[in-house]
């Protein structure tokens, strides 16, 4: 009498595992990247943001009483991380336009997340 083999065997069910944890671990490992990938497009978004604000505030007069060339820098929080901003200012030849030139690191001395530029009028009224 022949017996009907309904079941796997052993070595179709190793074979089956070794499929899923190497499914399982591509699965990780693209998730990691992708959270990975997300924090980083946070950091840039928001050193933007900071980058926007300094000019804005150059180009309106709140950072110093005159705008004109040299360089200014600060320090300032949002979303509840401190970022460190540098802006240097220079004329545009054979013109009353000034140059607002941004950068933002997330530590001080640190490498860029944004650069900005911005332009603001060297008369102001």
């Amino acid at each position: 009498m022949q017996q009907k083999n309904s079941g796997m065997t052993l070595i179709e069910v190793l074979a089956a595992l070794a499929i899923i944890a190497i499914a399982l671990m591509a699965v990780l490992q693209t998730t990691g990247m992708s959270t990975k990938q997300l924090t980083r497009v946070q950091e840039v978004a928001t050193a933007h943001w900071v980058a926007k604000n300094a000019a804005t505030r150059l180009q309106l007069g709140l950072e110093s009483n005159s705008l004109g060339q040299g360089a200014f820098q600060g320090v300032d929080t949002m979303l509840g991380r401190q970022y460190y901003w540098t802006a240097k200012t220079h004329p545009l030849p054979q013109s009353q336009i000034l140059t607002i030139e941004v950068t933002v690191s997330a530590r001080q001395g640190g490498p860029k997340s944004s650069e900005f530029v911005a332009y603001a009028n060297m008369k102001r009224e």
